[in-house]
């Protein structure tokens, strides 16, 4: 393959990548940011969302309506930045797959991460202090499990599952702060 070919695909599957990223966070955080009644985004997701209510003549829900916002706003701005760093790495580096894949796989992995916390922080406003509880004793029990089974290896994959766990209980039992 030629070099310009090259340069030209690993900008676009880092662009593609960033976009479905920054679509996915941005989708999640303007629906629940506008369904709280906080309005956020920037002329280019307004505008997207405008011309969609144009469209089917009818206005969207608030979450509907963040969710859109949010999204297109995520999908434009590391769209942009993957396009960007696919390009100079692309240009820079000879085998580009050896910094970008790690780089996708970290990408991944701080999304999820973020995810979690936000989540965390979701169900302490949601629920205040009870939610410490089950977070708390579900991550110990599933870092116990994770030590047990795959001994320190197993801990950290334990723990986050455990976080997981005690922040879906946390969520969906725990009473809701008044």
């Amino acid at each position: 393959m030629e070099e310009r070919q090259t340069l030209f695909l690993w900008a676009l599957v880092s662009g593609g990548f960033g976009a479905a990223l920054g679509t996915a966070f941005g989708a999640t955080v303007g629906a629940i940011t506008w369904r709280d009644g906080r309005v956020a985004g920037t002329f280019i997701g307004f505008g997207l969302a405008r011309a969609y209510e144009r469209a089917v003549r009818c206005e969207l829900a608030a979450a509907t309506k963040g969710a859109v916002v949010g999204g297109t706003d995520g999908a434009v701005f590391l769209g942009t930045v993957g396009i960007l760093v696919g390009a100079l790495v692309a240009w820079r580096v000879p085998r580009a797959a050896d910094v970008l894949v790690p780089t996708a796989v970290v990408m991944v992995l701080l999304l999820a991460l973020g995810s979690l916390f936000g989540s965390i922080a979701f169900a302490l406003v949601r629920t205040g202090t009870r939610a410490v509880v089950p977070i708390f004793f579900a991550a110990m029990f599933g870092a116990g499990i994770g030590v047990y089974c795959g001994r320190l290896n197993g801990l950290f994959i334990g723990l986050v599952l455990g976080l997981v766990a005690g922040t879906a209980v946390a969520v969906l039992r725990g009473p809701r702060r008044s």
